[in-house]
């Protein structure tokens, strides 16, 4: 669809050069945006080219938005035909956080592939209009993540069936894209497919998850365990046979790989899953990270397999301790082969390994030391 803003004959004679969308200006050297900016030091030392530039991409988003918003209008079902049912609000709106709606919709996109669908909101607050959204859920997830994932889109409309229209447009966009999504615990609504057999190996689960940055390392186990050790120094953690992640919901995180995971990277496991009773170094517990595509690194895995063997309960202090020795007992360089990337420029692993401390007060300078080195590293 194309909309097309001609000059008027009068607009010729008047020497008015027309711009984009109907937008005129005297012809000067000036931007022909800058009339329409007010005072004129708004756009002092600004090259008028660019600016013209910039503005029209801002006219061309707005034109863009106008036109989907018409695409969808006249496209979509009326309620009483469509997807749409009307449900009572349990919980609040992106836009009214502290406020539950006074009325919602709601409908169901199913995504290819995925047991998880996507539900299209739409809800009213009086006379602040309508807004709608689009989030994981509910079912395939529990109550918690449904409600606690940001939605993936939202926005206002100004009526009921408007809001209805963008709601599945935007719905659309997401199921578009749902293969590289993810719900608020890092779980992928469309896992990767991996055998039940399967024996994934760490490099290859490293390789698939570092281009996004989703490998949980030592530097981020020491971070974290600097917090814990600030904060819940006298916590206690289970083994992962009482499950990692645990609760009437299984929104409580039960081993210190899932607390310190959930800090970080980590997807977690859901309760009924091999994973979630699995040590992080078995088949199964692999499995789930392929599957989410998401790595713990081969140090950060000693640690947290030795720290989570502990029968359980047991302190953070133990379990700390028994992940230290297993640290400094393994053969660094060994586990340094196993990481397919580069180590950061002008770290000593081993070095490291050496100092890490088995006291939990010790935690914090440690880290701090470890920080501004690295720090250092990257400004040369």
């Amino acid at each position: 669809m194309f909309l097309a803003i001609a000059p008027t004959s009068h607009q010729r004679s008047q020497g008015e050069q027309v711009t984009g969308y109907g937008l005129k200006a005297p012809r000067s050297s000036r931007s022909p945006f800058s009339a329409y900016l007010g005072d004129p030091r708004i756009t002092e030392g600004l090259d008028p080219a660019a600016l013209d530039e910039e503005l029209t991409e801002r006219g061309t988003q707005i034109l863009l938005g106008l036109l989907d918003w018409a695409l969808a209008a006249a496209t979509h079902q009326p309620p009483e035909h469509g997807p749409w049912h009307q449900v009572t609000p349990i919980d609040a709106t992106d836009k009214f956080p502290d406020l539950l709606p006074d009325a919602r919709w709601a409908a169901r996109l199913l995504l290819a592939d995925g047991p998880v669908p996507l539900q299209l909101r739409v809800h009213q607050h009086g006379d602040a209009g309508f807004g709608y959204s689009v989030r994981p859920g509910p079912e395939g997830v529990p109550p918690h993540i449904h409600h606690a994932t940001l939605a993936m889109r939202h926005s206002s409309a100004p009526s009921l069936t408007a809001a209805m229209a963008l709601a599945e447009h935007a719905g659309g966009e997401v199921a578009a894209g749902a293969r590289h999504a993810r719900s608020s615990d890092r779980r992928l609504l469309i896992p990767r497919p991996v055998p039940r057999d399967a024996e994934p190996h760490l490099a290859g689960l490293i390789a698939a998850a570092a281009p996004r940055d989703a490998v949980l390392d030592l530097y981020q186990v020491a971070n974290s365990l600097r917090s814990l050790a600030h904060y819940w120094s006298t916590s206690s953690w289970d083994s992962p046979a009482q499950g990692h992640w645990q609760g009437e919901y299984g929104d409580e995180p039960g081993t210190l790989s899932a607390r310190i995971g959930d800090d970080y990277v980590l997807a977690a496991t859901r309760i009924g899953e091999a994973a979630n009773t699995a040590p992080l170094n078995f088949p199964a517990y692999r499995r789930h990270l392929a599957a989410h595509q998401i790595a713990v690194d081969p140090f950060a895995e000693t640690y947290l397999v030795a720290a989570d063997a502990l029968p359980g309960p047991a302190p953070l202090a133990a379990r700390h301790q028994a992940g230290i020795a297993a640290l400094q007992g393994c053969d660094s360089r060994a586990l340094r082969r196993t990481d397919p990337r580069p180590g950061p420029p002008g770290e000593d692993i081993t070095e490291i390994i050496r100092l890490f401390p088995a006291e939990l007060d010790r935690l914090g300078a440690f880290f701090e030391h470890w920080s501004r080195q690295r720090e250092t590293s990257e400004e040369r």
